[in-house]
């Protein structure tokens, strides 16, 4: 366990930045690509295929699309309005998980994009399915959120249940692996809450620790770091905090992280530093326990003389693999406001 140092307080004064605005097409050389222009980015997932690599993303518009983070290309398109995917999640080769707005979670076929037809639709769930996660044990139990419902998931096939538990207070917005064990989630909700459950291979997931207000404002980014010790999360309020996973205690705070704006998303860059996108139309690097700025992802934009600022709305970060699937293309993605994905090579450019 991680000692909690005294908590820095770290206020950034970065200059304004603003991001240049982008005809975004699948073919275009600026490395963007966009379906449904002007519809915000709502979610990324990479998605292993054996010999092949796939960006899935979904936007506001009802656009679930397939794209070649290689060749900046997409490959496979889908609309499903007025539905919405609002979470996506690949935890095995070929299949997709989408949450959606009409309160399931649906599997596709990659790169079909086809219903999957064993996988059928699990829910319903209370409200719009906003984050969806894996336990990275033996159990491999799928996790889901709606409302105030957090959903562990006994099967993935149809007429499956789940073994659920439900919070008093504020609608659960983001869930993450994070434990030494693989066995514990931590959410986000949109009362400011951070909490931590564990789910085993059986039963409703128990809840560890919890933060009422640990924000000041909805909490829509989280992610688990420095080997399961600790807990990232990002808030409407500016802030993002790194907790101690057992008990949530604060070890460190970044104030203003991006420009006194919305911190909208979070990824792992490595097993110490964290990436965050926020409101000013920005990625910034985060060194972890600390905290401390280790400045911008400039192959992210903005450029210091641009117009718009075009918020940060989903960020994922692939590492690459060395297993069978032949999948070594390490890559970083973003996803903006006005229905862009920005694709760079990790290695090139990051």
């Amino acid at each position: 366990m991680l000692s909690s140092p005294s908590t820095p307080r770290l206020l950034t004064r970065h200059a304004r930045l603003r991001i240049h605005r982008k005809v975004c097409a699948g073919s275009s050389s600026s490395g963007s690509s966009s379906a449904g222009k002007g519809a915000a980015v709502t979610a990324l997932a990479h998605v292993p295929v054996p010999g092949d690599n796939f960006l899935a993303y979904a936007n506001l518009s009802g656009t679930i699309a397939l794209l070649d983070p290689a060749t900046k290309l997409v490959r496979q398109e889908i609309n499903v309005a007025p539905d919405v995917a609002f979470s996506l999640h690949a935890d095995e080769a070929h299949v997709l998980l989408c949450g959606l707005a009409s309160k399931y979670v649906v599997a596709r076929d990659v790169p079909s994009l086809d219903a999957n037809a064993t996988f059928g639709k699990l829910g319903p769930h209370t409200g719009w399915v906003r984050a969806l996660a894996t336990i990275e044990n033996d159990a491999n139990r799928l996790v889901s959120c709606g409302c105030n419902f957090v959903k562990a998931w006994r099967g993935r096939g149809a007429n499956n249940a789940s073994d659920d538990v439900r919070l008093f207070t504020g609608d659960v917005l983001a869930l993450a692996p994070v434990g030494r064990n693989g066995d514990v989630i931590a959410s986000g909700g949109a009362d400011g809450s951070v909490r931590t459950f564990r789910v085993d291979s059986k039963g409703p997931p128990l809840e560890i620790a919890a933060v009422e207000r640990a924000h000041a404002g909805r909490v829509p980014a989280l992610v688990g770091a420095l080997n399961g010790e600790v807990v990232v999360s990002g808030g409407y309020d500016g802030a993002l905090q790194v907790r101690g996973t057992d008990r949530l205690e604060l070890i460190a705070i970044a104030e203003g992280a991006h420009e006194q704006k919305q911190v909208l998303c979070l990824a792992l860059k490595s097993n110490d530093e964290v990436w965050s996108g926020g409101a000013d139309g920005v990625v910034r690097r985060w060194k972890l326990p600390s905290l401390a700025p280790c400045g911008r992802v400039a192959a992210l934009g903005p450029a210091e003389d641009d117009d718009d600022v075009i918020a940060v709305r989903a960020l994922l970060i692939h590492h690459g693999t060395t297993n069978s699937l032949g999948d070594d293309f390490r890559y970083v993605a973003a996803g903006y406001a006005n229905g862009c994905v920005k694709v760079v090579d990790m290695d090139d450019e990051c």
